[in-house]
C-alpha cells in the first residue's frame, strides 16, 4: 500500500510515506487539528504562556481522541501525523511569516476582531461541526465547545480561557 502510494505520488526515497487503515481517525484528526490551531492562535493572542499552551495541546489531543473513539476511530491515530503532528506544524510556537488562516483567526479573536467570515476557515468550520458531532455522540469537549462559543459570539475569549482553565483543573 505505501509502496504503491509512493510510486503514484512519485516521491523521492528520502520522503517517508505513512499509511493507515483508520480513515475515520485520519480525517477527524486532521479536521480537528485545524480547530485546535484556532485555539492555539487564540491562546497566543491572549499571551497565556508556554505552560498553559502545553496543557491546551494535551487537552486538545485528549478531546479529539475521545471524539474519535466514539466515532469508531483508533485513539492512537490522534497522536500521529494527522492529529498532533498536524497541530504542531500549523500552530507551532516558532515565528513563521505565513501562519495558517486558522492560527491567524485565533489571533484576531484574541484581539476582539470577529468578522462575519470568522467561521469560514477550515478550522472554524471543523470546530462547529465537531461540537455538533460531540453532542450527538455525547462526548464532553470543553476546549472545542469554548472555541465554538467564541466563534458564535456567545462568549468572549477571556471568558472561554477561564472556563477551559477550570475544566483542565477538574481533569487533573
Amino acid at each position: 500500500m505505501v509502496g504503491e502510494g509512493r510510486r503514484l505520488l512519485n516521491t523521492p526515497p528520502a520522503l517517508r510515506v505513512y499509511g493507515s487503515r483508520d480513515v475515520v481517525g485520519v480525517e477527524l484528526a486532521s479536521a480537528l487539528s485545524g480547530a485546535y490551531t484556532v485555539v492555539l492562535g487564540l491562546s497566543d493572542g491572549l499571551d497565556v504562556g508556554p505552560g498553559t499552551r502545553a496543557v491546551l495541546i494535551t487537552r486538545a489531543l485528549a478531546e479529539a481522541s475521545r471524539l474519535g473513539v466514539a466515532a469508531g476511530a483508533e485513539a492512537r491515530t490522534f497522536s500521529g501525523l494527522a492529529g498532533l503532528g498536524n497541530l504542531l506544524v500549523r500552530g507551532g510556537d516558532r515565528p513563521m511569516p505565513n501562519r495558517s488562516a486558522d492560527y491567524q483567526l485565533g489571533r484576531r479573536l484574541a484581539d476582539g476582531v470577529v468578522t462575519a467570515d470568522a467561521a469560514r476557515t477550515e478550522g472554524a468550520r471543523a470546530a462547529l461541526a465537531g461540537v455538533e458531532l460531540a453532542a450527538q455522540l455525547r462526548v464532553r469537549m470543553p476546549v472545542l465547545q469554548g472555541l465554538a462559543a467564541v466563534l458564535t459570539g456567545r462568549l468572549e475569549p477571556r471568558q472561554v480561557a477561564n472556563l477551559i482553565g477550570d475544566s483542565v483543573a477538574e481533569a487533573e
